[in-house]
C-alpha cells in the first residue's frame, strides 16, 4: 500500500503517484547506484511516524527523505543523452514483436475502398 492510498485522499494519492513515476525518470537518467535498503528504510520510518501521529517528525524524516533523493542524482555528471534514448532501451522489445502493417492494407482496406466508392456514387 503506498503513502497516497494511506491517506484516503485520491488527489493526493494520483499527485504522489506522478511524483513517483517522474522521480523514477530522473533517477534512471542521472541516479548512481545505490542500495534500496536506504529508501525502504526511509520508507518504514516515514510510515512509521505517521500511524503514531508524530506530525513533526513525519514531516522532517519526509525533508530528509528527499534531499536523499535528490542526492542520489548525479546532476553534475548527468549523461547527455536524451529521455527517448533511454526509453529506446525499453522500447526496443516491444518494437521487434511489432510488424508493420502499411495504411490502408489490413484485412478491411477492400471493404473501405467499396464504401467510399459506393458513398460517392451516390
Amino acid at each position: 500500500m503506498s503513502l497516497g492510498e494511506m491517506s484516503g485522499n485520491r488527489l493526493l494519492e494520483r499527485y504522489l503517484g506522478e511524483v513517483v513515476s517522474r522521480c523514477s525518470l530522473i533517477l534512471a537518467l542521472y541516479g548512481r547506484p545505490h542500495s534500496s535498503d536506504c529508501a525502504v528504510n526511509e520508507h518504514s520510518q516515514i510510515i512509521e511516524a505517521l500511524r503514531s501521529g508524530d506530525a513533526e517528525a513525519a514531516i522532517k524524516l519526509m525533508d530528509h527523505h528527499i534531499g536523499a533523493v535528490e542526492k542520489r542524482a548525479l546532476i553534475e555528471d548527468a549523461p547527455t543523452a536524451d529521455l527517448s534514448g533511454v526509453l529506446a532501451h525499453y522500447a526496443a522489445p516491444l518494437l521487434a514483436r511489432q510488424t508493420a502493417v502499411p495504411l490502408g492494407s489490413g484485412p478491411r482496406a477492400k471493404d473501405r475502398t467499396r464504401d467510399r466508392t459506393r458513398d460517392q456514387a451516390r
